[in-house]
């Protein structure tokens, strides 16, 4: 038998190392121990992603009030997510089509598809807004062209006037402090989202996707009032409709892209900006809050004396 070779007695408690190098014997015996070696946890990996867990805002009411809290406080920081508040939750599209994102976002760079929205995107003039918003979407490499709606064009028009006068076309439309050429990030936004949360005591996952959330969940019942008003959609299912107005790219999930005209689009923003300030005008999205909370009353604890 060669040298450092192991011979194992049958034996039910201890195994003898015979004719074994010392370290190798210390190896083996480590190896059959019951005691176990405590194990020191790894550090969890930190991420800079804002692609977090978000939810939409299920009470229709909440809405407005995110946007009335953010004016009362009278900041720029506040003003300007106001802006993007209600630009997100009218338009669907995805914060990386607002905001910077892993590329430097300045003004010096005006033909680069996958930098963050610009003043010039949204208003052919100072004074004037595009009937349509240019966003890049960058997440899908597409461009894309949805209604600006009022709710979205007074937000906007409020941010500029309490925050950026004296505005240049070529300006980032979302600027921090620093600088006027370069935009903010997603995480600043999240940040933001984040003290909305804490002040407002937001239950549910509140992050920049919420918005886009938001937008998919109340879509639903527009598009089933409008076509109980005798609006025709193309595509008679109400789940792919969404798809397409929200810019997805994966093909398992929009199966396939079909029948939303840009009209029907239209009418179902702006029927959302209506909504968004005024929910009473859907009294069965109330009808819905109201049966989804009637299994609470049993949740009360009676104590018989």
């Amino acid at each position: 038998m060669p040298d450092n070779t192991v011979s194992l007695k049958n034996n039910a408690e201890k195994c003898i190392l015979i004719d074994a190098s010392s370290l190798f014997q210390n190896r083996l015996m480590n190896a059959h121990s019951f005691e176990r070696k405590p194990r020191t946890a790894k550090p969890a990996a930190s991420s800079t992603s804002s692609k977090k867990s978000a939810d939409p805002i299920y009470d229709p009411y909440l809405i407005k009030q995110i946007s009335e809290y953010l004016i009362s406080v009278n900041k720029p920081w506040a003003y300007r997510l106001n802006a993007i508040w209600c630009l997100g939750i009218t338009t669907g599209c995805r914060i990386s089509a607002l905001v910077r994102k892993g590329k430097k976002g300045k003004a010096s760079d005006p033909d680069d598809d996958y930098t963050p929205l610009f003043i010039r995107d949204i208003m052919d003039t100072p004074d004037t807004f595009k009937e349509r918003i240019i966003l890049h979407e960058r997440k899908v490499k597409k461009m894309f062209g949805p209604i600006l709606t009022k709710m979205a064009t007074d937000a906007i028009s409020l941010y500029l006037s309490k925050c950026r006068k004296g505005f240049s076309m070529d300006e980032p439309l979302f600027i921090g402090q620093k600088s006027k050429t370069e935009a903010i990030e997603e995480g600043t936004v999240n940040r933001d989202f984040a003290r909305v949360k804490a002040a407002l005591n937001i239950r549910t996952a509140f992050t920049t996707h919420t918005m886009r959330k938001t937008f998919a969940h109340y879509a639903a019942p527009v598009i089933s009032k409008l076509r109980l008003e005798g609006i025709v959609f193309i595509d008679p299912h109400t789940l792919d409709i969404i798809r397409v107005s929200t810019c997805h790219y994966d093909n398992s999930l929009t199966k396939q892209y079909a029948g939303w005209d840009i009209p029907t689009s239209d009418a179902v923003r702006n029927e959302l900006s209506r909504f968004y300030e005024n929910p009473s005008i859907m009294p069965q999205v109330e009808r819905l809050l109201t049966l989804a909370s009637q299994h609470k009353s049993h949740l009360n604890f009676s104590r018989e004396d």
